[in-house]
């Protein structure tokens, strides 16, 4: 058994020839087997084929031309000879293709004992296979040519195919029914490979009768193959698996990659009136189709799929590159500090103020991260505060005007002295900062740029708003402003500022809105006199001056204190500012050591770092407090963490510890935390 593939510019055809001699050319007799070539170069007998073991095949040419092998040499009228399989043969315009079957067929769903051997024809490949002969074969070449009504019925069909989602049962289930009632046959089915066997998707029948879903035969070409197959599996009346149908047809449905990843199946039963219908090579064609469809479909689908991931990697890593240009901000700042203290004179800049302003540049750059996070998770958590517009953002605004005239850009602020706000100081100063740098950003070296930060009374509420005198914005650029990484004329953004400024300003109850034109650009954010949570708001009377630190109590407030700390500066940092206060500090390095100090030594209060090698905080607190249940005692367990998260806290707080402190740590919360109770 050996498999023959015909190709030329007239027919592209594909057999299974059992065994024997068999005959090839334009007219072979017809007392034998044979096949037809339809080349006017080919002789009326030309080629006679027969197979002398499973992998090699005697050949004879009997023809007025040379035949050709794959090695380049000729073979003579009268001439003959043996070759291995596979192997192709030419002779003119027209290739022989010689190869063994599938040595193992596809694999089924379990089915009846009995075969469905027969002789199958091929179509053309898919389109997806760009083949040319595909494009040079006439419709009408392929059989009879359906009437306008019919071919509407067709395209309704199909359309109603396209139309389903990819990928579903809807999806599958009308291809199958488009193989019954746009083609015609009397059942369609959707087969997917699975591991090692097939899926049935999606059938589709006419009615209820007799037969097994698919030809195993077909298939395994199918699949071998790549290609559409079609032809009778068996004799009239066989008793096998195809019991009385008359003809099928299979298709592939194809990956990405090229891969056989399923089938599009249909067959024709037996008429009552015994006549022999068979599958017209046209009706073949539709099923590869179809299937053509259905490969576009999935390959459409995971492209979609592919795109999405990488824009989400692209959101990502332009999120990342946000918060890192925004954190130069502050960090720039500090830096500049720092070299006024190394290098400028005392009177230059107070130290104090220089500490302070240090402080607060830090502070901002905290912020910014944390604003960050909730931004990705989804949620705002504020902490607002009652105050006058001086008491809740000046220090902020301070910062600002030290940021723009960095960048040739001046500040100016315009607000009632007297007008009173109900905001989160921090958050709504992050907004007002993002607005203002991005207008200066985008005005940096024109002449005479200034940004306005303001507020002035609205209805019931106030408005804050960020003005600058710049050229203004595109009409177009105006409806995406939000959206994240939309941006305009700054260099190096991202537009995820935007994005986090309308989330604060929501959380606030609040609208931002946006009006631009030659004269300049202007945001608005709108808020109620109750915004956010105004019984939890606590009143501002003044900044607060915290340059110098918390005083220190005199005597019998000094705590022993054991610290659990694995990083060597963060011990430093921490136990230097644990003896300011005036406490006795020992220093551990894991949570291991953490748990045989606190059972050799008795201690006031542990800090304990979550994230720790050997034993990490949360399962040395555990470690601790069953130690206590047997011995008694209790000692107050603090947590310390980067994290700021809800998940975290609480699963600190459920390993037992009594409290959580965020890094980096303010001296006057590690205070009120170490105070006695």
């Amino acid at each position: 058994m050996f498999l023959i593939t015909i190709e030329n510019s007239k027919q592209q055809k594909q057999y299974l020839h059992e065994g024997g001699r068999l005959a090839l050319g334009r007219q072979p007799g017809r007392d034998e087997p044979h096949l037809v070539i339809d080349d006017d170069y080919v002789s009326r007998r030309h080629l006679v084929l027969e197979q002398v073991s499973p992998t090699r095949i005697r050949f004879e040419n009997l023809g007025r031309n040379d035949l050709e092998l794959s090695d380049g040499i000729r073979i003579g009228q009268g001439a003959c000879g043996e070759a291995d399989l596979p192997i192709r043969l030419r002779i003119g315009r027209t290739t022989i293709d010689l190869a063994p079957p599938a040595a193992d067929p596809a694999p089924d769903l379990p089915h009846a004992e009995g075969g469905d051997d027969g002789v199958f024809q091929t179509v053309s490949l898919p389109p997806t296979r760009q083949l040319p002969a595909v494009a040079r074969s006439p419709l009408a070449s392929l059989g009879d040519v359906p009437s306008a009504e019919q071919l509407t019925v067709w395209f309704e069909t199909l359309l109603s195919v396209q139309r389903s989602t990819v990928g579903s049962t809807e999806f599958y289930q009308e291809t199958a029914r488009a193989v019954v009632e746009l083609v015609g046959l009397d059942r369609g089915l959707v087969l997917l490979r699975r591991g090692d066997g097939w899926q049935v998707a999606a059938r589709w029948a006419k009615e209820q009768g007799t037969g097994l879903d698919y030809s195993r035969t077909v298939l395994s070409l199918v699949v071998e193959q790549g290609r559409t197959f079609f032809g009778a599996p068996q004799a009239r009346n066989t008793k096998g698996s195809l019991d009385n149908v008359e003809s099928v047809v299979g298709s592939p449905i194809f990956n990405a990659g090229g891969g056989v990843v399923g089938a599009l199946y249909g067959s024709r039963d037996w008429r009552t009136d015994m006549s022999r219908t068979g599958i017209r090579p046209l009706e073949a064609q539709v099923v590869q189709l179809l299937a053509s469809s259905v490969s576009c479909g999935l390959l459409h689908q995971e492209m979609q799929q592919r795109l999405q991931q990488v824009e989400q990697l692209a959101a990502v890593g332009q999120a990342i590159a946000y918060i890192i240009h925004d954190l130069r901000g502050p960090l720039a700042n500090v830096q500049q500090l720092l070299e006024l203290w190394q290098h400028a004179p005392r009177e230059f800049l107070d130290r104090g103020e220089q500490l302070q302003l240090m402080d607060e540049s830090l502070a901002v750059a905290l912020d910014l991260l944390d604003d960050s996070l909730e931004f990705c998770r989804g949620r705002v958590q504020l902490k607002p505060a009652r105050g006058t517009f001086a008491d809740l953002l000046g220090k902020h605004l301070r910062l600002l005007h030290l940021e723009l005239e960095t960048l040739g850009v001046a500040l100016q602020i315009d607000a009632p002295a007297d007008l009173q706000l109900v905001l989160d100081p921090e958050r709504m100063a992050r907004v007002l900062r993002n607005l203002a740098r991005n207008a200066a950003e985008a005005m940096r070296g024109r002449a005479g740029a200034t940004v306005t930060v303001g507020a002035r009374p609205a209805g019931e509420g106030v408005e804050l708003f960020v003005a600058d005198n710049g050229p203004g914005l595109p009409p177009e650029m105006l409806g995406r402003m939000f959206q994240p990484f939309g941006t305009h004329g700054k260099k190096g953004g991202t537009g995820f500022g935007l994005a986090i400024a309308k989330q604060l300003v929501e959380a606030h109850q609040g609208q931002i809105t946006v009006t631009s034109g030659p004269q300049g650009t202007k945001f608005t954010i709108a808020l109620s006199a109750d915004a956010g949570d105004t019984d939890a708001a606590t009143p501002l009377a003044g900044e607060p001056k915290q340059a110098n630190g918390p005083e220190r109590k005199a005597g019998g407030d000094s705590r022993r204190v054991l610290l659990a700390e694995d990083s060597l500066v963060n011990q430093r940092l921490m136990s230097g500012l644990l003896r300011f206060a005036g406490h006795t500090v020992d220093v551990v390095s894991n949570g291991r050591e953490a748990v045989e100090a606190c059972s050799a030594q008795a201690y006031d209060a542990v800090l304990m770092d979550v994230e720790m090698p050997v034993l990490d905080g949360r399962q040395a607190a555990r470690a601790i407090r069953e130690r206590e249940r047997d011995r008694g005692g209790h000692v107050a367990i603090i947590a310390l963490t980067a994290h700021r998260s809800e998940q975290n806290c609480a699963e600190c707080l459920a390993a037992g510890m009594d409290a959580v402190l965020v890094k980096p740590v303010r001296l006057d919360e590690l205070d009120k935390l170490l105070q006695p109770r």
